[in-house]
């Protein structure tokens, strides 16, 4: 007759975590409920049997606040859990558990472990601007230049995305304008001109800057927002000049010609003007303002010939800008009625310039025609030898 023996399972065997210490991470804005770890322990008996099924607590948590019962654990996966609402990582930034295992489904064997479970920031605190509203001026027409810095403070932990910030412009920069960037701190929204500013067409701007986290926010919070006035600055990037650029003069007892100056800007970069003669134009013309420092009074000192001359003036504004010179029709008249009845150039008349080229032309022709006569005469003398 066969016997058949069964060897019946002992619990003779404790319950081993898998580590000698468990390590897990929690946002301190985790809700109740909130799973964040697991925790395993083996047991070296017949799997069949009760003699092998764990079962997981928590023995004690340090440190014991808010309450001391801050985290749970499932008895059977030992999956960790957050059991209270009030984690705070500036407070309590870690916190040990000891655990047991048991086998026997908690009854038998028991064996102890550790979990080290470490708060970390969550984005529960928006960054806020130190200053809600800005004034600055910039320069036109100057790129890449910093026009504003604006700093914020953030309660979250230094370093995490839930402390660096980035920044945007909502509104005022429909043209494209600016731009904004985060500083080198982390904390500060740099904004400078990506566009040439022009005086002329905007004169102000008037930015909405919103700042965030570069992780979003864990629920519902305030973003705050700054207000930037960008006034542009009257830069003087083109010269005065003279309107009139030809005029017409008597070269006999002529009063002064008024000439009238442009300049696109306004004051302070334009007016009061001033006005030099250069050149060989100082030994016969003068140049003055008016009285009203609007213009210039040209006066013809002495008697030239007739004829186009070049007037080199130039004209001044505030910040030393200038153009140089015109052209003056000098006439063979008297006083303020300019009459020119024949056009001179260079000091003689047209039709005295027409007769000097004529009669080159003429003498020129004569001898060409003598040349001709003389070799004609040459060749009828070689033949009659």
């Amino acid at each position: 007759m066969d016997i058949i023996i069964y060897v019946i399972d002992m619990n003779d065997n404790k319950p081993e975590f898998t580590q000698n210490s468990f390590h897990g991470k929690v946002p301190d804005a985790a809700p109740k409920d909130y799973e964040f770890m697991t925790v395993t322990a083996t047991d070296a008996d017949d799997p069949n049997t009760k003699n092998a099924e764990v079962r997981y607590s928590i023995i004690s948590q340090d440190p014991p606040s808010p309450n001391p019962n801050m985290f749970a654990i499932k008895p059977v996966t030992g999956v960790i859990r957050v059991n209270s609402e009030g984690l705070n990582r500036k407070k309590w930034s870690k916190y040990t558990l000891v655990l047991q295992a048991a086998n026997m489904r908690g009854d038998g064997y028991p064996m102890t472990g550790r979990a080290v479970i470490i708060v970390t920031d969550s984005n529960d605190n928006p960054p806020q601007f130190e200053q809600e509203t800005y004034t600055v001026s910039v320069l036109e027409n100057l790129v890449g230049v910093e026009v504003a810095k604006l700093t914020v403070t953030d309660d979250d932990e230094p370093g995490s995305p839930a402390w660096s910030t980035k920044y945007k412009i909502i509104s005022g920069d429909e043209g494209g304008v600016f731009s904004i960037s985060t500083g080198p701190s982390q904390l500060e929204g740099i904004i400078t001109t990506v566009k040439p500013l022009d005086y002329e067409k905007t004169k102000q701007y008037i930015l909405s800057v919103i700042v965030e986290n570069d992780h979003p926010f864990v629920g519902p919070l305030p973003t705050s927002t700054a207000t930037v006035t960008v006034n542009v600055e009257d830069v003087n990037d083109n010269a005065p000049y003279i309107n009139e650029r030809e005029i017409k003069i008597c070269n006999q007892e002529a009063p002064p010609v008024l000439l009238s100056i442009t300049d696109k800007y306004l004051h302070p970069n334009a007016g009061p003007f001033s006005v030099e003669t250069q050149g060989d134009t100082r030994k016969y013309w003068t140049a003055r303002m008016n009285d009203s420092g609007t213009g210039i009074e040209l006066i013809l000192n002495t008697m030239l010939m007739p004829g186009v001359y070049n007037v080199v003036l130039r004209v001044f504004n505030k910040q030393k800008l200038y153009q140089d010179s015109l052209k003056a029709t000098v006439c063979n008249c008297k006083g303020e009625s300019v009459v020119c009845s024949e056009i001179w150039v260079a000091g003689l008349s047209l039709s005295g310039v027409f007769r000097i080229i004529c009669t080159i032309f003429g003498l020129l022709s004569i001898s060409y025609l003598l040349v001709l006569f003389m070799r004609r005469q040459i060749c009828l003398g070689q033949g009659g030898v």
